[in-house]
């Protein structure tokens, strides 16, 4: 019978040792929640492992007694323990408080109490047998009632730590497929069925304390996800691995848990140093325009000397249980695009400047003819001139914005920033545009407050932007329809963050949803018949973002449009300074130029 004491004593060392090698692993990494908490445990299932082995091996009655009283030490370290990693694992901490370390240490320290004083009221155990099988001798207790509620607050304190545990939103939990799911819950169910085997009288070796430090073994693998044990999954999916786009999955906390070989390029470092890292320590630029990655183009500069432009995706990644515990970012790579786009840029802007000549003399000559050459001629002759002079202008028009969007985009075009009145540059473009107006019967309304600050802006340039909004707004107004502009100062946290917002609403068919996401793209035009060449509104998009600021549309289907526009007031002035002139006490007939004037309220 030597072999059967050889084989339980080398059972239980074995445990003991991988215990103890969990638990070093454990401390080690510190950085994961709960970490430090789980090498508690382990160390606590560790001694317990040993200690019940010297109560097996130990000849004496008065030493077996000794041991059974000494491994109740390891016990009550068990649950406090296990409930410390779990709350700290699952992000719980306010559970974890002197206050509520005071409840979990209750019941332990009174189970050591007891333990040592149980002769004198016999509240753990009430009677100990020796039982001899071969050369191995156990003792069997009959327990007491406190043993029962010691028993209960470890394994309930063992089960609420085990549920948060499976319930858990973090990635190592996620990333499991539903195999390894499966193993985790057994490998949580081990201590159970220990526990049960002995309390039910089915095995004469307390296997409890086996059971608990290969819960241990599973737990380390899964939850903990030690990298001497990890295989990623990202790293062995060969679809994932045979793509060209670089793939991350970053936690909550936005440390990165796995990744595709493609990131090697992509961060420019070996995939070793990429895992475990915070994504902003690699992508800091990622990082600032997190919120907004839904899909967001960004410039990342490699340690080469050149730039690739990647687009970068960013999508909630499911586990097994339909959880979305984790993000993956996509990092497809633009630059071949892009410098093709460049070269396109570049041919259309030579082609488009080559024509700008050309159309400026005819433009020049057909006015020369409407001004003064065509007094003897009949009236559809000037009606001829007139509308070749007319077109011509437009195509000049057209060749000046392509001009200037390609300026603006490579920051040829200085934005000259100046203190402008909104009140005098509204009703400049108003009156500018009050011959088409009344062509349609077209009212405008003005409200500005005459207490708003002036803009801190480039004048010439915003001066363009409103003149392309309201030139939009009246060609898709209905005949008879209302456009008003207003401006208003909206307050921010400090004075620096405090922006004016001009809009103009209009009364027109409205967008629909896809046209809202695209409306301010180069060269898309609607599908109404007074849809432009798409550079307008392009253009006013790309003026704006020169100055740092934003435009944007709010619309619906036959609801009309309100565009916005947002404008700095000038740095380091209070909200009063450079008041807006005071409007001119003048009216306007409605009838003749289709404008509205209140000498009270500034609108027109």
């Amino acid at each position: 019978m030597y072999w059967y004491v050889t084989a339980v004593s080398s059972l239980f060392l074995l445990a003991a040792a991988f215990s103890v090698i969990f638990a070093l692993y454990a401390w080690n990494r510190k950085p994961v929640p709960g970490s430090a908490a789980f090498s508690v445990f382990v160390l606590s299932v560790t001694c317990w492992v040993l200690i019940y082995l010297l109560q097996i091996v130990s000849g004496d009655l008065a030493a077996k007694l000794a041991w059974a009283k000494l491994q109740y030490l390891s016990i009550s370290l068990i649950p406090a323990s296990w409930l410390a990693f779990s709350l700290h694992y699952t992000n719980r901490k306010e559970w974890l408080t002197p206050k509520h370390w005071v409840l979990y240490m209750m019941i332990p320290l009174s189970t050591l109490i007891f333990v040592i004083t149980n002769d004198s009221h016999q509240l753990v155990w009430v009677q100990i047998n020796r039982i001899n099988i071969g050369y191995l001798s156990y003792i069997k207790m009959v327990p007491g009632v406190w043993y029962w509620i010691a028993m209960l607050y470890l394994f309930g304190a063992f089960f609420a730590g085990s549920l948060m545990i499976l319930t858990a939103t973090r990635y190592e939990i996620a990333s499991l497929v539903p195999q390894q799911a499966l193993v985790l819950l057994v490998g949580l169910a081990l201590p159970w069925f220990g526990g049960a085997f002995y309390i039910l009288g089915m095995s004469t070796i307390n296997l409890t304390p086996l059971s608990f430090a290969l819960c241990a073994f599973v737990v380390a693998r899964y939850p903990l996800n030690f990298r001497f044990l990890k295989r990623t999954p990202l790293k062995n999916h060969m679809v994932l691995n045979s793509l060209d786009d670089g793939v991350l999955v970053i936690d909550c906390n936005q440390v990165i848990v796995d990744a595709n070989l493609a990131m090697t390029d992509v961060a420019q470092r070996p995939f070793s140093s990429i895992i475990g890292q915070q994504l902003s320590d690699i992508f800091p630029q990622v990082t600032e325009n997190y919120d907004q990655l839904k899909e967001k183009t960004l410039d990342l500069d490699c340690e080469e000397g050149y730039t690739r432009c990647y687009e970068v995706k960013r999508s909630a990644l499911l586990d097994w249980r339909k959880f979305a515990s984790s993000e993956m970012l996509v990092f497809h790579d633009l630059s071949e695009r892009k410098q093709l786009e460049a070269l396109r840029d570049e041919l259309t802007h030579s082609m488009v400047h080559d024509l700008r000549s050309p159309i400026s003399n005819s433009l020049f000559a057909l006015e020369m003819l409407r001004n003064g050459s065509l007094d003897n001629q009949d009236a559809d002759s000037k009606q001829l001139v007139q509308l070749t002079y007319e077109n011509t202008e437009k195509v000049l028009n057209l060749i000046n914005n392509i001009l200037d969007i390609g300026r603006l985009e490579n920051g040829n075009i200085p934005v000259s920033l100046t203190a402008v009145s909104l009140a005098k540059l509204v009703d400049r473009v108003l009156s500018g545009h009050t011959p088409r107006a009344q062509a349609k019967d077209i009212i405008f309304v003005r409200e500005i407050p005459t207490e708003l600050p002036v803009a801190w802006a480039d004048e010439k340039l915003i001066e363009r932007v409103l003149q392309n909004i309201v030139d939009n707004s009246i060609k898709f107004s209905p005949v008879g329809g209302v456009i008003k502009v207003t401006a208003v100062l909206v307050d921010g946290h400090d004075i620096e963050k405090r922006r004016i917002h001009v809009t103009v609403v209009d009364e027109g068919p409205g967008l629909t949803p896809q046209s809202v996401e695209t409306i301010f793209d180069k060269f898309v035009t609607g599908a109404e018949k007074e849809s432009g060449n798409g550079l307008g509104l392009a253009f006013c998009q790309i003026a704006l973002a020169a100055h740092n600021q934003k435009i944007w549309v709010d619309s619906k289907p036959g609801q009309g449009a309100s565009f916005s526009f947002s404008l700095a007031l000038p740095p380091q002035l209070p909200d009063d300074a450079y008041p807006q002139d005071e409007w001119p006490d003048t009216s306007a007939d409605q009838s003749s130029a289709n404008l509205l004037f209140s000498p009270s309220s500034p609108t027109w």
